[in-house]
């Protein structure tokens, strides 16, 4: 019963990946429209980067459930686990407050399309 947990407890980076896929592939499309350079990119690089963590809970799963605590004493598989996971996460929050982020604004401060003279 415990390894059935242990699987379920993959759905959550499972779905952390997906979701950094799926920015990546609408900033390549906002990318082709706005030309604000390729950082979509690094969305897949936080994608594989997140992985990491996904696998090491799968290779987990003989494992008891003290030697992910950060409280106990070797915190070697808590750090295996959560550091590439947050290392992905942090990453992908700065590409998508570089891309997304003239969503928040609301002046024209900030335009999402650069504009282009037109002679008239």
């Amino acid at each position: 019963m415990r390894e059935v947990f242990v699987l379920l407890s993959v759905v959550g980076p499972i779905a952390i990946v997906v979701t950094l896929l799926v920015l990546g592939i609408l900033s390549q499309h906002l990318d082709e429209v706005v030309k604000m350079g390729q950082l979509y990119r690094w969305f897949y690089v936080s994608a594989a980067i997140s992985c990491i963590s996904l696998f090491i809970r799968l290779l987990s799963i003989g494992f008891s459930e003290e030697a992910f605590l950060i409280e106990s004493r070797d915190t070697a598989y808590s750090l295996a686990y959560t550091l590439p996971l947050a290392i992905g996460i942090v990453i992908s929050l700065i590409v998508a407050w570089r891309y997304w982020g003239w969503l928040v604004y609301t002046s024209d401060t900030f335009p999402p399309v650069r504009a282009t003279k037109t002679n008239d």
